[in-house]
């Protein structure tokens, strides 16, 4: 039987293989780390994403407003402000640490839905 401790060990071990899996979409470093600077600017245009993390809208909001005062255009590659997020050089220590909370706050209620 699965406890929650080894659906989050298999989860984890999911995210961070490099290998190829079934359903898995293969990309460079380079190319999900773009797509990681990316995906604030994507995810704040959710409602759902905005209504459950509104810390990163009105960060998002802040970033858009420092750019407009630098006379950079708004709508540019946000790389180096969400560097901050995703971690510098590439490093997703942190994004990898808030994508193993959520996955653990996640399993949990799926847990207790069927208790």
């Amino acid at each position: 039987m699965w406890s929650v401790s080894t659906i989050l060990t298999g989860l984890y071990s999911f995210m961070i293989e490099s290998s190829p899996t079934m359903g898995s979409i293969e990309t460079s470093s380079a190319t999900k780390r773009q797509l990681a600077r990316q995906s604030l600017a994507f995810n704040v245009k959710d409602k759902h994403f905005s209504s459950l993390f509104p810390q990163y809208v009105e960060l998002y909001k802040e970033m858009q407003a420092k750019r407009i005062e630098s006379g950079e255009a708004a709508n540019l590659d946000l790389s180096s402000s969400t560097d901050q997020i995703i971690g510098n050089n590439g490093d997703n220590g942190p994004l990898l640490a808030m994508a193993t909370a959520v996955v653990a706050i996640l399993s949990v209620l799926f847990a207790l839905r069927w208790i």
